[in-house]
């Protein structure tokens, strides 16, 4: 019994280690296929359906098998953790991506373009066009339709479709059948049209979306006059408490009239017009109310997709043109109201648009509209006109369509170059389907309906145009969906649930509605279905952005207004007495009880509330002041610059020279922080040489080196401090006389500072004016300015970068002109022409535009495009000259953009110079982002790789952030403490026609020589 027994037990334990081993093979075997599989061509089980373009290429296959795949190299590290099925459904995917891609692609290399409208309006715009469509390389075929034909020729001979990349309807009067194919790229959304440019339904829209979007009370209301012309009476405000804002029917928006009435009859109207009654007064800049016109394309209605463009006008009055883009607007509103109510505009404005668009899609599918999703590659350019409440509410008087004149002809570029863009990003799109982390299904795969999201032709189709567009080189800025679009989850829940326009009964589901066309899938998805992926897409698009170079993009700087704490010198408390802390008396509204500094400063003269405007001196090793100031009165507060609180200590840089303080009182209670008055503070920080007798040839001065100050080491390699220099330079005339004989010095050589000092163990003893940037063997010549213009005749410089390349154009400008008499902080596009005689044309673009939120930002190859198209005509030779350059961002990848994008415009023969990186953001300051030593001595290993790329492509270079870095305390004004240079107004005689300026900065002047060595030393015989 007991040998049966363990003969039995054998048995067993040999069945258990027979099924572990089939076990194991099983495992074994379905891994090996799975690797297999991702090195094999993938292909759909499917057809796709097609039947306008051409099928796909045959090297598709070879495409998805043999192209370097991201996506793999993460199966390879995950493989042990995804199942089959998750491969096999991602290979689905990308094949039906390659597909469409293909069949978008065909339809764009025709190259050919189809535009229809009327004798008049070819008449209009028909030129503008054509050279718009020119200049992309667009083949422009005009076809007049015919008024009150019964049916045009294109819907009679739907095979035209077949030769045009995209159809332009000028009339907006396009035949139905062109909208009808999945594939087919129109300038026309009949939707969007009907909802939006209709007066009526704008001004309903409008006022039901206030309760949606939570608008604070008391709201504006809107009315359009009908025969009787009278204005209908709110029922909550008596009519003196009102402001109307007027826009006549079929009038210029020079017309559009704000105005505050006691009577109604008064009011000139007329039928039609639109009326705005707000309770709380309409937004006003300079005494003007702020009436702004902005170009917003809808590049999809359904899902939804919108841009819009930073062009655009300020209206009703004689400075429009100070504020013809958003960032002028934004600025204006920062310097009358504060950077917070600057904020909340821009933040209103893109609500209220994206609001308006998710209005128009839901009514578009509630209608059982046919077009709803008949036409997913329909775009729409609209003009906007705007007003804006006093509590920076966003008010649309009027949707229109635009005129294309030639002062417009910068919107219709980019929409066209938007819409034409040509790029391979099937293959990028699968990668984030992939990486997103949501279960996503082919809509003909098997499905699961009650999870996972089920992609259709449709949906493709907008993945890969929205891809598309987010690398075209244009200036839109996206709207919707982008990196934060999870803010208007709640709207877009709110807008479903909703009766809009009373219809809320006839509203379908959100989950898509039936399609009429043979052409698409069973569904089509509403932006409520896609937006959870959208934005997670949005969000992998912007981190992989590779344009953000080493330090991310958010980290350059932080918008206006955002705080970094905690400072640098802790505040001291400050306690408030135990009595009486401030006045209730209404006379001293305009008065701050004290001001303090940490450290103490002298205040010429001693503070006394009613005195508003002192100065002061400090010392140069005192370069950041933490300030302090109470208000008197218990209902005003004092604020910094009007954007922080002076109840704690608020730090400031104090560059060297002069700089200015405000310290502003405010009414905290009033929508606008109402300024009541403003302290001046001017502060005139000294030079380190400040106590040295004048320089002169014949003092005894020793020869000293500088690598790195002892307070801040970027190189931990390299020695601190000043270092004496010995042998036979030891005195510094002995240095100057060898330095005259020396040869210029190259990319390759390693400079550093030279200065004559009275003893190299205090830097206080040192005239830094005369200090040289070079080495022992080799040192920089200074260019003659007649040498500069005979140098620069006949060439476009193009400078792309921040302030700090902005400071070198102004440099030369100077260099060659004699004297500076235009200049300005801009921060966008500017050309300079009227230079060296009209011989020499400089052009600035300013990159990164941090002010505006990361996800908002152009690229950088957008930036380096629209330089090149302004700057226009180029040669391709050294008679163009590329100048790039900017304090922490600047990357490899930033010259690689570059010379794509001038390999792409044929321009690989002009002359490159890369300016290095520079010190700054080193000091804890409100308002700007601070780099920690460890990040500052990265960025010296950043600035080194960057320039060996550069010098390996062409790129002539100069190093600027051992220069910058070693005498970091040098810096001008600015809260960043990366500028060395500023720009003051010389002394003007009496018989000077136009102000003149000079640009002031020892380091600037010498790393600006130095980028005009390099534009010169290699120029092109003539």
């Amino acid at each position: 019994m007991c040998v049966a027994r363990l003969r039995l037990n054998r048995c067993c334990r040999s069945l258990q280690q027979l099924f572990v081993v089939m076990v194991i093979l099983a495992s074994f075997s379905t891994l090996l296929t799975f690797q297999i599989g991702t090195y094999l061509p993938w292909t759909d089980s499917k057809d796709v359906s097609v039947r306008d373009p051409q099928p796909p290429g045959p090297d598709i296959h070879r495409r998805i098998g043999n192209a370097p795949r991201p996506r793999q190299r993460q199966m390879e590290d995950h493989h042990n953790h995804r199942h089959l099925s998750q491969a096999s459904k991602s290979a689905q995917i990308l094949a039906k991506l390659l597909q469409i891609e293909d069949q978008l692609v065909a339809i764009s290399h025709r190259r050919r373009v189809l535009v229809l409208g009327s004798n008049q309006s070819f008449a209009r715009e028909g030129d503008t066009l054509r050279r718009s469509f020119m200049e992309n390389d667009l083949k422009m075929v005009a076809k007049i339709e015919r008024p009150g034909a019964e049916l045009s020729d294109l819907e009679k001979d739907t095979a035209l479709a077949r030769e045009w990349s995209m159809i332009w309807c000028l009339s907006h009067n396009c035949s139905s059948n062109i909208l009808r194919h999945i594939y087919q790229l129109v300038n026309w959304i009949p939707a969007v049209a009907r909802q939006l440019m209709s007066p009526s339904k704008l001004c309903l829209a409008q006022t039901s979306l206030q309760n949606v979007l939570e608008e604070p009370s008391p709201y504006s209301f809107c009315n359009v006059l009908s025969d009787s012309k009278t204005l209908p009476q709110s029922p909550r405000y008596p009519s003196h408490t009102l402001q109307y804002a007027i826009k006549p029917p079929r009038s210029k928006l020079e017309d559009v009239v704000v105005t505050k009435l006691l009577h109604q009859k008064q009011l000139h109207l007329e039928k039609d017009a639109v009326v705005w009654t707000s309770p709380r007064g309409f937004l006003s800049l300079g005494n003007h109310t702020l009436v702004v016109r902005l170009s917003v394309l809808v590049s999809s209605l359904s899902p939804l997709r919108v841009y819009l463009h930073p062009t655009g006008s300020r209206l009703g009055h004689q400075s429009a043109k100070e504020y013809n883009t958003i960032l002028t607007v934004r600025r204006a509103i920062i310097q009358e109201y504060s950077h917070r109510a600057a904020t909340r505009w821009w933040l209103n404005l893109q609500h209220k648009l994206v609001a308006l668009l998710l209005t128009t899609e839901l009514d578009t599918h509630a209608g059982n509209d046919s077009e709803a999703c008949g036409c997913p590659r329909c775009s729409q350019l609209l003009d906007v006109d705007l007003v804006f409440t006093t509590d920076f509410q966003t008010i649309v008087l009027q949707v229109s369509l635009p005129e294309f004149t030639p002062s417009r002809t910068d919107v219709l570029e980019d929409t066209v170059a938007m819409m034409t863009s040509v790029d391979l990003i099937a293959m990028d799109v699968a990668t984030v389907l992939d990486e997103v982390g949501q279960d996503v299904y082919l809509a003909n795969q098997d499905c699961p309906g009650s999870f996972g999201v089920c992609l259709t032709d449709h949906d493709l189709v907008y993945l890969l145009d929205n891809k598309q567009e987010f690398r075209a080189p244009t200036q839109f800025l996206k709207i919707y969906p982008h990196l934060k679009s999870s803010q208007y989850a709640g709207l877009i829940n709110k807008l479903r649930q909703t009766s809009i326009q009373s219809r809320s009964a006839s509203l379908h589901a959100l989950s898509g509605v039936e399609l009429s066309t043979n052409d698409r899938q069973q569904t089509c998805h509403m932006t409520f279905d896609l937006h959870s992926l959208l934005t997670s897409m949005e969000k992998s698009y912007l981190a992989d952005r590779s344009d953000q170079g080493p330090v991310l993009e958010e980290k350059v700087m932080q918008r206006p207004g955002a705080q970094v704490q905690p400072p640098l010198e802790k505040a001291p408390t400050v306690k408030r007495p135990a009595q009486l802390e401030c006045s209730n008396d209404p006379r001293d509204a305009p008065y701050l009880s004290s001001i303090k500094t940490n450290p103490e400063i002298s205040l010429t003269p001693t503070f006394d509330p009613s005195h508003l405007t002192y100065q002061a001196e400090v010392d140069y090793e005192t370069f950041l002041l933490g300030v302090t100031a109470r208000a008197r009165s218990c209902k005003y507060e004092a604020r910094i610059d009007s954007s922080y609180s002076a109840a704690k200590m608020t730090n400031y840089t104090l560059g060297v020279g002069e700089n200015v303080l405000h310290v502003m009182i405010v009414d905290p209670v009033h929508p606008l922080s109402l300024v009541v008055s403003t302290y001046t503070i001017t502060i005139r920080r000294r030079a380190a040489d400040f106590y040295l007798p004048k320089y002169s040839n014949s003092l005894p001065l020793l020869t000293c080196t500088l690598k790195q100050d002892c307070s801040l080491r970027f190189d931990p390699s390299q020695p601190c401090g000043i270092q004496p220099v010995t042998g036979k330079v030891q005195q510094w005339s002995s240095f100057v006389e060898m330095s005259s004989h020396l040869p210029q010095c190259g990319d390759t050589d390693n400079p550093l500072w030279y200065v004559p000092c009275e003893s190299c163990g205090r830097m206080a003893s040192c005239h830094w004016k005369q200090a040289r940037w070079q080495t022992s063997s080799c040192t920089s010549k200074i260019l003659s300015v007649p040498q500069v213009q005979k140098c620069l005749a006949g060439r476009k410089l193009l400078f792309i970068g921040d302030s700090t390349n902005r400071g070198i154009l102004h440099y030369i400008l100077e260099r060659i002109n004699g004297s500076l008499t235009q200049w300005d902080k801009t921060h966008n596009l500017k050309i300079y022409r009227n230079v060296n005689h009209n011989s020499t044309v400089l052009s600035f673009a300013y990159y990164p535009q941090f002010w505006l939120p990361t996800d908002h930002r152009p690229a950088f190859d957008k930036a380096v495009y629209q330089l090149i198209r302004w700057t226009m005509p180029l040669e391709n030779t050294t008679n163009t000259v590329l100048v790039v350059g900017g304090v922490h961002w600047l990357g490899k990848y930033h010259l690689s953009l570059i010379l794509k994008a001038l390999n792409r415009e044929r321009l690989t023969g002009i002359r490159l110079v890369m300016k290095g990186l520079g010190a700054g953001f080193h000091q804890l300051v409100n308002g700007v982002r601070f780099a920690p030593m460890d990040e500052q001595q990265r960025l010296l290993g950043q600035e080194r790789e960057t320039a060996d790329f550069a010098a390996q492509h062409g790129f002539g270079v100069v190093p600027t952030y051992n220069m910058t870095m070693a005498r970091y305390k040098d810096f001008l004004q600015g809260k960043c403490a990366c500028h060395f240079h500023k720009i003051t107004e010389k002394y003007a005689t009496p018989t000077d026609d136009v102000p003149s300026y000079h640009v002031e900065g020892d380091i600037n002047r010498l790393y600006s020589e130095l980028v005009i060595n390099q534009i010169c030393q290699r120029r092109a015989p003539d």
